[in-house]
């Protein structure tokens, strides 16, 4: 089980999640994330987390993984698991592939806070001969 956590400083500061669009590669997966609008054309709609992931490496492989939220060190909320088959070179992201992600315990006003952070977490990366083996799941 790989995980990695992506924390986050001066966001109390700001009042504002922060744009933080720091990129990771884990066993040839590129992993980026950025706070987005949840509807984007109402700018007071509350932020969503959206991850996107690359596969950077020759092979198809599907990924699967669930995002943990924290606040003072202790988990607040899992998501569900997400499962994605990529082809090599491809990019998912957004809602159509289920990676965008709303903690529905948490308040805007805590996901802001110096304590907040989130896991991507259960990360589990499978070489598949083809994305179609996938679509029999």
């Amino acid at each position: 089980m790989l995980m990695f956590v992506l924390q986050f400083a001066n966001a109390q500061k700001t009042n504002e999640l922060p744009k933080n669009k720091e990129r990771r590669v884990i066993d040839s997966i590129e992993f980026s994330h950025k706070w987005v609008r949840e509807k984007w054309y109402l700018l007071k709609s509350p932020k969503v987390l959206k991850i996107k992931a690359k596969n950077i490496s020759s092979k198809n492989v599907k990924i699967k993984f669930s995002v943990d939220f924290y606040v003072n060190g202790t988990i607040r909320e899992s998501s569900d698991t997400v499962q994605v088959c990529m082809k090599p070179g491809v990019t998912r992201s957004g809602r159509k592939n289920k990676m965008v992600f709303k903690p529905a315990e948490l308040s805007q006003e805590e996901m802001k806070s110096e304590s907040f952070q989130f896991e991507i977490s259960n990360l589990e990366i499978i070489r598949m001969r083809s994305c179609k083996e996938n679509e029999q799941n």
